[in-house]
């Protein structure tokens, strides 16, 4: 379990952050909890309302710096990720500290068949908006994964699933796999999945989990999200697709 040691590190981090010393009360993590992360209300000018604290063991580097420098890019580009602020390392814990926006949203807290029944439409058209993207260069930290080793990944993911339907499409991909062209590498998030998404009333607010996020043909995203909202169901990946 990761140690917490709240005013220190958030003391610290909001005085580097900001260049100034800023009044912080921790709050209530909600919907939106994580089991490494605290939240805090902010007081001064200038400053955003909310941030979230959040701790990563060391071992847990390259994903964090490969989280950072996306989200930085995706927030310029006003993708719906939360903002972020600082990255750092605790000197008493050694642990990695990552300052971002703390974002009212909602997970999933009803069956994800009511859920996708509203919120469907804007999780695909939020993966889609993603792809859509220009990069020229792409940002920084994010490894370019050729589009064999892509599909050996995916196919071992599929195959983990277990699910019929889903295993009958990858054998029938795995006969065509010299056929297929590869489309313009973009930033793909490879793990976009239901729980990676925050909502509201007006529909997802923020897009989270980019410690695996890459380069590389955007159908991997969709395959991948297809496979894993394969597993409640074939019609909801149908659903997905459409």
């Amino acid at each position: 379990m990761i140690p917490q040691q709240p005013d220190f590190d958030i003391d610290c981090l909001l005085r580097l952050t900001f260049g100034r010393p800023v009044s912080a009360t921790p709050i209530p993590l909600g919907d939106a909890s994580t089991t490494r992360g605290m939240a805090f209300a902010l007081h001064g000018v200038d400053v955003p309302p909310r941030v979230l604290l959040q701790r990563f063991h060391s071992r847990e580097q390259t994903q964090v710096m490969r989280a950072f420098a996306v989200m930085r890019a995706l927030s310029e580009r006003q993708f719906p990720v939360p903002d972020v602020y600082y990255i750092g390392w605790s000197y008493t814990t050694r642990y990695i500290l990552m300052l971002t926006e703390y974002v009212r949203g909602s997970r999933i807290d009803e069956p994800p068949h009511a859920f996708f029944q509203r919120y469907g439409r804007p999780f695909a058209h939020t993966l889609a908006e993603l792809h859509d993207l220009a990069w020229d260069p792409p940002p920084p930290d994010l490894a370019v994964l050729p589009f064999w080793w892509s599909f050996r990944e995916m196919t071992e993911r599929v195959r983990h699933l277990e699910v019929p339907q889903l295993l009958h499409i990858l054998e029938w991909l795995l006969a065509r796999l010299n056929r297929i062209t590869e489309l313009p590498y973009t930033v793909i998030h490879r793990n976009y999945t239901l729980q990676n998404v925050l909502v509201d009333n007006t529909g997802i607010v923020a897009v989270q989990g980019w410690e695996q996020a890459a380069v590389g043909d955007p159908r991997f995203d969709v395959g991948h999200t297809s496979a894993i909202l394969g597993a409640y169901g074939v019609a909801l990946s149908d659903q997905f697709l459409e």
